[in-house]
């Protein structure tokens, strides 16, 4: 088939099916001329499908983004649209000539006939499906879609509510810059107007480039200086300190030895023999020493407390460690106090139920601090718990948070009937 041409009355009618709303595009009759520059030097006379399709991705090439190149996209399929139906030629003679796809092409002709004929929906769907050259719907032209749904040539390409047809193109701030690169370069390939568009975007982007790599060599450069002249420094300081000790002069350097008293010697205590008497000695010092550290034992469970608080200070119970003499500093202490530390990421809900806890177990404070006092780092429970209640107690608080369960042996005596538990809760 000869190539698809458009002459100066191909363009009339096209504009005049096009139905563009000049009045509204040229925004009240005020961009006029400007608008008919732009019709005349892209519609110029005698150009064939191919010329008008490479014109349209230029133009768009310039374009990139915004509302402008959404009507340029309209005036496109709607070239294609007006091919279709006023020229007689297939579907597949429209890609070839046009260079677009086959797919892409159906997908264009499908979504305008859709528009223009939406009762007509399911038939379009059908004979615009293409997925590939041996689809046999690739020779479909108008005039079979015209006598299969009696469909005639009498209506135009936008339909009367679309915005598209009467866009204030002439008003966007891109349009002068987007006519001025038209008849700078319409004459040229996309691929020149790119190579030349890239060597204009490095040119006007070196200088500020080769200011930055010349401020970041300037910064590395003062860096490495300032650290080689400190090492130069630092050198030199150490070659200027001295280190003075005290001196002293011995007046006889000879090894003087002295005669050994016998009743000295006999004074000397013998070293111990065995570990059950290095043990003895050592509970021996022990009892002299004034102040002792409290015995700590770490539990794993609250179900390792004694099973019987009242006679807690009189038995062992199954977690204590094994006393034996000397090892532990646990014999002086005649009362227990429970430790329990806890990390919480929200410390404010710990809180509230550690006091719904502390009002259910009759649980008093040790000393003149609130229990639940905020100090730095967390919350601080120094607390005395009722004996009958005590290991109820420590199990609903160690199921409020993971925590930590500690023993500690003391000297310091609780009341009669209670036992003295210590909080801290760590927030997170």
């Amino acid at each position: 088939m000869e190539d698809i041409k458009f002459i100066g009355l191909d363009i009339q009618e096209y504009r005049r099916w096009l139905k563009l709303n000049i009045y509204s595009v040229t925004w009240k009759g005020k961009y006029t001329k400007e608008f008919e520059e732009f019709w005349s030097l892209f519609f110029s006379n005698k150009q064939n499908l191919a010329d008008v399709t490479k014109r349209f991705e230029f133009a768009k090439s310039i374009v990139k983004i915004g509302p402008l190149i959404s009507w340029l996209n309209f005036l496109m399929e709607r070239f294609f649209a007006y091919t279709f139906i006023y020229k007689k030629v297939s579907l597949l003679e429209l890609s070839r000539q046009s260079g677009i796809p086959v797919p892409k092409m159906a997908t264009i002709l499908r979504n305008f006939f859709l528009e223009a004929f939406p009762y007509f929906d399911e038939y379009f769907n059908n004979v615009f499906h293409v997925g590939n050259l041996a689809t046999h719907n690739l020779n479909l032209t108008f005039d079979k879609i015209a006598k299969e749904k009696k469909i005639s040539k009498d209506f135009y390409g936008p339909a009367d509510d679309d915005i598209l047809s009467s866009l204030e193109v002439t008003l966007f701030d891109e349009w002068p810059v987007f006519i001025k690169k038209l008849k700078k370069h319409l004459n040229i390939s996309i691929k020149e107007y790119k190579q030349a568009n890239a060597k204009k975007i490095i040119k006007n982007n070196i200088g500020p480039f080769l200011e930055v790599v010349a401020l970041l060599l300037l910064g590395y450069l003062l860096v490495m200086g300032t650290k080689n002249f400190n090492k130069w420094y630092e050198t030199i300081l150490i070659g200027k300190i001295e280190i003075f000790g005290p001196q002293k002069k011995w007046e006889d350097n000879k090894i003087l030895f002295k005669k050994v008293d016998m009743k000295e010697l006999a004074e000397l205590k013998a070293p111990a023999k065995n570990l059950e008497e290095i043990k003895g000695l050592e509970t021996q010092e022990a009892v002299d020493v004034e102040f002792e550290t409290e015995s700590e034992v770490i539990l794993t469970s609250w179900k390792a407390l004694p099973k019987d608080f009242n006679i807690t200070d009189l038995e062992q119970s199954e977690y204590e460690e094994v006393k034996t003499r000397g090892i532990r500093d646990t014999r002086y202490g005649s009362r227990k106090i429970f430790r329990i530390m806890m990390e919480s990421v929200h410390p404010e809900g710990t809180k509230k139920k550690l006091d719904d806890l502390l009002l259910k177990y009759q649980v008093t404070k040790v000393d003149n601090v609130k229990p639940g006092t905020y100090v730095p780092g967390g919350l601080y429970y120094n607390i005395f718990v009722p004996q009958e209640f005590l290991k109820e107690f420590l199990a609903q608080v160690m199921e409020v948070e993971e925590a930590t369960f500690y023993e500690t042996r003391t000297k310091i005596r609780n009341p009669p009937g209670k036992s003295r538990v210590f909080i801290w809760i760590k927030g997170l």
